[in-house]
């Protein structure tokens, strides 16, 4: 149905309960993927469960969480007067599935706040990563985007150690009349600067 090469099936039981303006939905499931596909090495046997509370048009609450073969994800929050307010949490704890040659862990949390059309989001966390033959070593993560989804800033960064060599990513972009990015990379011979300024009128 995605249009992904892969296997499976899934199961879902959904309850809706409505009085007034205000309904009430949860949703409980599971996923069941086979393949090489992405999602199917992430997901394998999944479970799925969800619940929200709307009253009009606003989410008075909503917690969504999955729980896979590598992936643990869970979102929290409210949208009222289109304004966001959610927490999340993610986690994947075998990165092995996401690339061959990467064994590890990383764990994300964050949050997204502000109106739909203007919203930010902020996430922190590390990985604890090697490749084969080294031992793991840590490497926090750091991003923050605002203006969303026109992206209008954002910051990445990455410190830490890989396979007994510093590692340093710093990504900067920055929008407006004048987009301008910003690029610093380092880790063993590699010693990487980039910078772009595009006018609005620009395509990318």
């Amino acid at each position: 149905l995605a249009g992904t090469a892969m296997n499976g099936d899934a199961n879902f039981h959904l309850q809706v309960k409505k009085a007034s303006t205000q309904i009430q939905a949860a949703l409980d499931g599971q996923v069941n993927t086979k393949g090489q596909a992405l999602p199917a090495r992430l997901l394998g046997r999944a479970r799925l469960a969800a619940t929200a509370a709307f009253d009009g048009a606003d989410v008075t609450a909503s917690h969504i969480r999955l729980q896979g073969a590598a992936l643990n994800a869970d979102a929290q929050g409210d949208l009222r007067g289109k304004k966001l307010n959610y927490r999340f949490a993610l986690e994947l704890r075998d990165l092995s599935r996401l690339a061959a040659a990467v064994r590890g862990t990383l764990s994300l949390h964050g949050t997204a706040n502000g109106p739909i059309d203007n919203a930010a989001l902020s996430a922190s966390g590390d990985a604890v990563v090697a490749t084969k033959g080294f031992a793991r070593q840590r490497v926090t993560i750091e991003a923050k985007a605002d203006g969303l989804p026109k992206l209008d800033n954002a910051l990445l960064t990455l410190d830490g150690r890989l396979d007994d060599a510093p590692l340093v990513l710093h990504g900067v972009w920055h929008g407006g009349k004048t987009r301008q990015a910003r690029l610093d990379a380092r880790w063993r011979s590699l010693n990487a600067q980039a910078g772009l300024h595009l006018d609005a009128s620009d395509a990318i």
